[in-house]
């Protein structure tokens, strides 16, 4: 059962085994990690981008080897209320990262990421950070 969406720098810290313990707790989580649409896609575009072939591939390794969660009504929604959420406040994040968050608060995971204060600004989003 899916317990955990990983935001793309999470995402990218494993690709290139940044952290060690990013690594070690991803593999403890494998069966229950997925990545969304959004992630996939900006992985692949920061990927192409560099034109490094062994990164394309690792990236496409990455993908092909979890879930990646379609974008749906629901995350449409969860999106369409943080966004006014948020800007009601004056705490705009990025859009991507807003289809992110949306997407783990449309089916409930926990977000594991490395900016915290980022997307502590999320209302109701649970939120882990694997780099120690």
């Amino acid at each position: 059962m899916l317990q955990f969406m990983l935001d793309t720098d999470t995402a990218s810290y494993i690709i290139n085994s940044r952290y060690p313990s990013t690594s070690r707790k991803f593999a403890q989580n494998f069966d229950q990690v997925c990545i969304s649409c959004t992630t996939e896609a900006e992985l692949r575009f920061g990927a192409l981008r560099r034109k490094n072939r062994r990164l394309i591939e690792k990236v496409d390794a990455f993908c092909q080897a979890i879930p990646c969660l379609a974008w749906n009504s629901i995350a449409a929604q969860k999106y369409a209320e943080l966004r006014t959420c948020l800007e009601g406040q004056g705490k705009l994040i990025g859009a991507m990262d807003m289809m992110i968050a949306a997407a783990a608060l449309a089916e409930d995971l926990t977000l594991v990421t490395n900016n915290i204060a980022h997307f502590s600004r999320v209302p109701k989003l649970k939120l882990e950070n694997w780099v120690e």
